[in-house]
């Protein structure tokens, strides 16, 4: 096991792929990769997470890509995953997954799921992505053709 651990210390290594479960506690921030078969966070941050399994209890990461991750009390950046539960109190900005569980509380900005259960209210699903896509691509065109006159 590789823990990182103690107070507001900034952590530039990437953990090693080969160990079976990292653990990032008390104000521990990694800047750099976590690679392992677990990963937990506690109140601690990390930038980029590749783990089976990722769960994290009142910290966040930047990017996870892990095929369960559960998050109670913190939030994520982008996160690509099979399942993710988001306990009460937790965000997301934008996650990709199969199954996408939400409690009461918790956020999300954009979710793309192929099924999901609980109090499921993104801010932009699918459609309303698409949409912006195709109105930024819009404006885009107008200011050319402007532009080139």
């Amino acid at each position: 096991m590789v823990a990182a651990q103690s107070g507001r210390k900034r952590t530039d290594k990437t953990l090693a792929k080969a160990e079976e479960e990292a653990v990032v506690e008390a104000s521990e921030e990694v800047t750099g990769s976590v690679r392992a078969d677990h990963v937990e966070v506690r109140q601690g941050s990390a930038a980029h997470i590749e783990a089976d399994s990722v769960s994290i209890n009142q910290g966040g990461a930047t990017r996870i890509d892990a095929r369960d991750v559960s998050v109670t009390q913190g939030g994520a950046g982008l996160v690509r995953t099979d399942n993710i539960r988001l306990g009460q109190a937790s965000s997301a900005f934008a996650v990709i997954t199969g199954r996408a569980e939400l409690a009461p509380g918790s956020r999300v900005f954009v979710l793309v799921a192929r099924h999901t259960s609980g109090d499921v209210r993104p801010v932009l699903d699918w459609r309303g992505a698409l949409a912006v896509v195709a109105g930024f691509l819009v404006i885009r065109r107008l200011l050319g053709l402007i532009r080139r006159r």
